[in-house]
């Protein structure tokens, strides 16, 4: 998932819930809420972008 999940953030050039979410989704893999905010957190840390959604 994680990589599904990096690969939307590069193409979509958005590191937001909705986008990966939607790329998940997508490949017909069940996602749960739990799930998606873990994975945020290990593409913010590995982005090293602050917690909030949106960028300048």
């Amino acid at each position: 998932m994680l990589k599904i999940a990096r690969s939307a953030v590069r193409a979509e050039d958005k590191l937001t819930r909705k986008v990966v979410a939607q790329a998940i989704r997508g490949q017909q893999i069940p996602l749960s809420s739990d799930t998606l905010t873990a994975l945020m957190a290990q593409l913010r840390e590995q982005h090293r972008q602050p917690v909030t959604s949106s960028r300048p």
